[in-house]
């Protein structure tokens, strides 16, 4: 999830960043099921899978895709990467 914090910002490279993994990501990937612990980024990472994932003609994707692109729901990452 690329707008997430940086895990080193002394030592990197453009097109090098490596950022944090949170809590339950890896198994969200491996079972397709959201087991991402913060509450917010889970609602988050809900979003932006139906936006890159969803069918393409589905009414709710392209509602989301415009309140994305709105910006309305910065505040759960902004949220996450504050606490950690």
């Amino acid at each position: 999830m690329p707008r997430l914090r940086l895990e080193n910002t002394q030592n990197w490279r453009i097109g090098h960043f490596k950022h944090m993994i949170p809590a339950g990501y890896l198994d969200t990937l491996q079972t397709g099921a959201n087991q991402i612990g913060d509450p917010g980024l889970a609602t988050y990472y809900d979003k932006l899978r139906l936006v890159t994932r969803g069918d393409l003609w589905d009414r709710q994707r392209w509602v989301e895709i415009f309140k994305m692109n709105a910006g309305q729901y910065d505040h759960l990452i902004e949220a996450f990467n504050n606490n950690y």
